[in-house]
């Protein structure tokens, strides 16, 4: 998908009609948006297969509630079990923490752009200054969506990985 977006990206970018540069603008966005969505499914269904299932706007929630949750419960389990030390129980949490929330307010973010490429045509993406620009959010913004969430869930994996999830 990320390929994709990169290709509707440079149409954009190197168009000169402004309804190209719309058209293909506003598919880039969207493109992003499904490169991260796909990645974030994927991650989620290794560790449940109905998370797999999981509708667009929902994974924000996903990621926040049972996510969290489980990991939350392996950490406190395995301090308890003496696996754990207080402080590393803390410290991994604190890192899913992190992790999540990023994922989470990245992923609502991006749906909302995506849904205003494809359902609200009044929101033109143009060139401005050189670069696509969509209710005042760059492509080039967009573009740095699939690898800011491919860092994210290589940290969330070594936080499984640790607690043995």
């Amino acid at each position: 998908m990320k390929r994709v977006a990169d290709r509707l990206g440079d149409i954009a970018s190197a168009a000169t009609d402004g309804d190209e540069v719309n058209v293909f603008g506003r598919s880039s966005y969207n493109r992003y948006y499904y490169a991260i969505f796909l990645l974030v499914r994927a991650a989620l269904r290794q560790k449940r297969e109905e998370w797999g299932r999981i509708a667009h706007k929902s994974v924000p929630a996903i990621l926040l509630g049972p996510v969290l949750k489980e990991i939350k419960q392996a950490a406190a389990d395995q301090q308890k079990s003496g696996l754990l030390s207080r402080g590393e129980a803390s410290n991994i949490t604190d890192r899913a923490n992190v992790v999540v929330a990023d994922l989470a307010s990245l992923l609502a973010e991006a749906y909302q752009v995506r849904c205003d490429a494809d359902y609200e045509p009044e929101f033109v993406a143009e060139k401005v200054g050189g670069a696509i620009v969509m209710r005042g959010r760059k492509l080039s913004s967009a573009a740095s969506w699939p690898r800011r969430v491919e860092t994210n869930l290589g940290l969330l994996s070594g936080v499984w990985r640790q607690l043995g999830l």
